[in-house]
């Protein structure tokens, strides 16, 4: 898993020690580069700016799945079940939540 922002990475880093994000890398995508090779500008508010997607990607590289959300929160169960239903193996799939 890999949190991409178009945040530089000062803010990022600002944002990661007030919020105690330390499980989850974070990728600074200051030149929406990124957010441009996914096509996940324009999904938010702001025409220039990526919404809040997620997308899964297999070792190969390819798309497995992907979602993009209005809402600037979005509950944890709700992304792992989708994640779990495109693997199609729940079983297998171990993922750390908060108790």
């Amino acid at each position: 898993m890999l949190a991409v922002s178009t945040d530089s990475l000062n803010d990022l880093q600002e944002m990661a020690t007030e919020n105690d994000v330390s499980e989850i890398p974070l990728l600074s995508d200051a030149d929406a580069s990124v957010s441009w090779a996914y096509g996940v500008l324009g999904k938010g508010m702001h025409s220039d700016k990526p919404g809040h997607t997620f997308v899964l990607v297999d070792p190969q590289g390819v798309i497995q799945w992907r979602r993009d959300y209005s809402e600037m929160y979005v509950p944890n169960d709700d992304i792992l079940e989708a994640v779990r239903d495109a693997l199609g193996r729940a079983d297998r799939i171990r993922v750390m939540t908060d108790p």
